[in-house]
């Protein structure tokens, strides 16, 4: 177990290191090159890390933050089987990509309609796609099948001011950072404005 928590650690310095140096050489991270950059980078960690899927129990966190700096956040995501528990949410200022380890990814996006959030797409991934989530998107992610899903997401910059939308009280709720887009706890809120 200890040489494979110190391989992952010496994985996760090395793309720390690529990360950072195509975040501070692109001005703009959401240029089509940076994100096509990224989405390899992402891909070929994922293909690394995959063996590593098993270290993640998700009844104790189904969020394990791998890597949190100024320039990125970089986290697995596990969901239980027939997991529907997310609410609509975007991820604040920030853009990113999930590559499917295992499992599958049911992504929902939304358009915001007056004060109504009307379902705009849907579509399913499998082990290796690789999901954008660009800044101001309106989404939701689920896992349709019987097993469990998990997913790499890297953020830039880190997730700061996300909202949760909480369509039966036609609210929404800004979270704290490294909070998940649940029913929004007391302690996670840090503001809520009407929908």
């Amino acid at each position: 177990m200890v040489v494979a928590v110190d391989y992952r650690n010496a994985l996760l310095d090395e793309y720390h290191i690529k990360f950072c140096q195509l975040i501070e050489r692109n001005t703009s991270p959401q240029t089509h090159s940076a994100q096509a950059e990224l989405r390899g980078m992402l891909k070929s960690l994922t293909k690394r890390l995959t063996h590593q899927v098993e270290d993640i129990n998700p009844e104790q966190a189904p969020r394990k933050m791998l890597r949190f700096c100024d320039q990125y956040e970089l986290f697995l995501l596990d969901r239980e089987p027939y997991d529907h528990s997310l609410l609509p949410h975007d991820h604040g200022r920030a853009w990113g990509m999930a590559c499917v380890i295992s499992g599958a990814l049911k992504e929902t996006t939304y358009q915001q309609v007056d004060s109504t959030l009307v379902p705009d797409s849907q579509c399913v991934y499998t082990p290796g796609d690789v999901v954008l989530l660009h800044e101001g998107l309106i989404h939701v992610d689920s896992n349709p099948t019987p097993q469990r899903s998990v997913s790499l997401n890297l953020f830039v910059p880190c997730i700061v001011g996300m909202k949760v939308y909480v369509q039966q009280e036609k609210r929404v709720y800004v979270v704290k950072p490294g909070s998940r887009p649940l029913s929004p706890q007391i302690e996670d809120v840090v503001e809520w404005q009407g929908l």
